[in-house]
């Protein structure tokens, strides 16, 4: 959704936004870290983190700034990159930044886990935090069509809904793009280190693959040149046809360029229910109110 807001509200609306990342797992404490000036990444993964330095891969023309004074960053995104609009990853929780519209982003099969609030469940704040949101948007990997679970909402909140799908698979030695039936049949051997390994795994077997071997890292891990070679030995012995990871595993790959180039990446990408301008005319309108 980052990347989405981001890019449409450069494209479709002539703004000038700047994307702004806590950097979480990035080894820079300090606020105010150019992860991109809008023309290149100047950042490593290990630097500013796994994910902006994937938004920033995502957004070109679009600088983006780390660090865990969203205050500190988004002043040097205003003085130095001349942004109009701040567009914040993962901060609903960060109430010291003022805010004009928060987007809040439910998985459509459990969109509240468990219940609970953090270390029992993975809640932060409770569903009644839900009251300031200005739009929510339900994702899942499910079809569109199929209604889930239905979490209380303010009746005056706009509800959108999207699905995460596959988009395309890129060859890590070449860089070339291959069609999403290279994956029917083959033998593969997936590997990530994401939040949700199992959707991964999920939409892996609902293109076709064959998974001989599937290892779940933790979330935002970062690979050391033991675990490529480990895993590269692995799928070897298994006669594995592909070895298979997401981009923000490659991301942080690229560096161990040997086994980066027998890789290949899914790409996944974010698919509004309706016309994705009716969603940046709401949130627009919101910005502009």
């Amino acid at each position: 959704m980052t990347v989405l807001t981001a890019n449409g509200l450069k494209a479709a609306h002539d703004f000038r936004p700047a994307v702004l990342s806590r950097g979480y797992g990035g080894r820079l404490t300090t606020s105010g870290n150019i992860v991109s000036d809008g023309v290149g990444i100047l950042l490593s993964p290990e630097e500013a983190g796994d994910e902006p330095v994937l938004i920033a891969a995502a957004t070109p023309g679009i600088p983006v700034v780390t660090g865990p004074d969203r205050f500190v960053s988004g002043k040097l995104a205003i003085e130095k990159f001349g942004a109009d609009v701040l567009v914040l990853d993962d901060a609903f929780q960060h109430r010291r930044l003022y805010r004009d519209v928060n987007i809040v982003l439910l998985d459509e099969d459990r969109p509240f886990g468990n219940g609970c609030l953090l270390p029992a469940g993975p809640l932060r704040e409770p569903p009644t935090a839900l009251n300031r949101a200005d739009i929510i948007v339900k994702t899942g990997i499910s079809k569109l069509e199929k209604e889930r679970t239905k979490p209380a909402v303010p009746d005056s909140t706009p509800v959108f809904r999207a699905r995460y799908h596959p988009v395309e698979i890129i060859h890590g030695k070449s860089n070339q793009i291959l069609p999403l039936n290279a994956l029917q049949g083959k033998k593969v051997f997936a590997f990530t280190g994401i939040a949700a390994p199992d959707k991964f795994r999920t939409t892996l077997e609902e293109l076709g693959a064959k998974i001989i071997k599937f290892l779940a890292f933790p979330d935002h891990y970062f690979y050391k040149r033991d675990d490529v070679q480990a895993i590269a030995g692995e799928a070897k012995t298994l006669n594995a046809e592909m070895l298979i990871t997401t981009e923000k595993d490659g991301v942080k790959l690229f560096k161990f360029q040997d086994f980066y180039q027998k890789i290949v990446i899914l790409r996944v990408g974010l698919q509004m229910d309706l016309n994705e301008r009716t969603f940046l005319d709401t949130l627009t309108n919101l910005l502009r109110r």
